[in-house]
């Protein structure tokens, strides 16, 4: 989904973005967008919410076509496609963020604003780069739970990335976090430990956060661990950007014992289904 915005509080007009038989895009700004189109200059904003591959080519030429016509224009990224391959560990791989953010600087936007990066490799990789800090999402989960279990939740961060970038966000509060070995070539979880860096009564409920989630196998191990330790408390999870299949993993199956309910942020396209509740950014 693209969608041009003349400024900050605009709800925006969304990009035309079909196919040719051949499966060429067929691309075109909507009706609605004459008067912008006709301007000469201005300031522009793209919100960019990558859902197919082609779209980093619509992204590309709206882009140029408005900058042609003396446009300047800021990009809404919130969520940055190909962040999970951030490194590269044999000759096989290959560095597909870096190529990606090689796409986004060649388009030299004033700025690009994005969401709580998967790791420092991202921001390092854009120009003209700001990042939004997910505390206030996860603040509205932490208040909607204590509001709920008349309890603030001890906050669990699933691996030691993690810890490291949630814990600076939120000194003071008690946490736990997770240890995990993963088969780098099957990205399988080989094993899992919980690690208490604090006390913590065995009635408090728990939010684990962490910044992705694809099919939610990382907690769903995670709550596995944790209910060795706490039997009969609401386990809750926040993630900044969540994708639809967390609806076909083990968490959602087995979410009555493991998983109360899911918070995340609309940087992914909003998941339909009363488990996940979507804070609007």
């Amino acid at each position: 989904m693209i969608r041009l915005k003349a400024n900050v509080t605009d709800g925006g007009l969304e990009i035309f973005d079909s196919n040719f038989p051949d499966n060429t895009p067929f691309i075109q700004f909507p009706p609605s967008t004459e008067l912008l189109l006709n301007s000469s200059g201005g300031k522009v904003i793209i919100d960019f919410q990558s859902q197919r591959p082609n779209e980093i080519f619509t992204l590309y030429a709206i882009t140029r076509q408005l900058q042609d016509r003396g446009f300047e224009l800021s990009l809404n990224m919130f969520y940055v496609p190909n962040a999970r391959q951030d490194r590269i560990k044999e000759k096989k791989d290959v560095f597909t963020l870096k190529y990606f953010c090689e796409i986004i600087n060649s388009l030299h936007y004033k700025k690009v604003l994005i969401l709580d990066p998967h790791s420092n490799v991202t921001p390092a990789l854009l120009n003209n780069v700001e990042i939004l800090s997910p505390r206030r999402y996860i603040m509205r989960a932490i208040e909607r739970i204590t509001k709920k279990e008349l309890s603030e939740p001890l906050l669990f961060f699933p691996d030691e990335g993690a810890m490291k970038r949630y814990s600076d966000i939120f000194p003071g509060y008690a946490y736990w976090y997770g240890m995990k070995t993963r088969d780098w070539e099957t990205g399988k979880i080989k094993g899992y430990e919980v690690r208490k860096a604090c006390k913590c009564d065995i009635t408090t409920p728990i939010l684990m956060v962490d910044d992705i989630c694809s099919y939610g196998g990382t907690f769903y191990q995670a709550a596995k661990e944790l209910r060795k330790h706490f039997t009969d408390v609401n386990i809750y999870l926040y993630v900044t950007h969540c994708e639809t299949n967390i609806l076909k993993g083990d968490l959602y199956k087995s979410r009555e014992k493991y998983c109360t309910q899911v918070y995340t942020t609309a940087s992914l396209p909003v998941i339909d289904n009363n488990w996940v509740t979507t804070f609007t950014i």
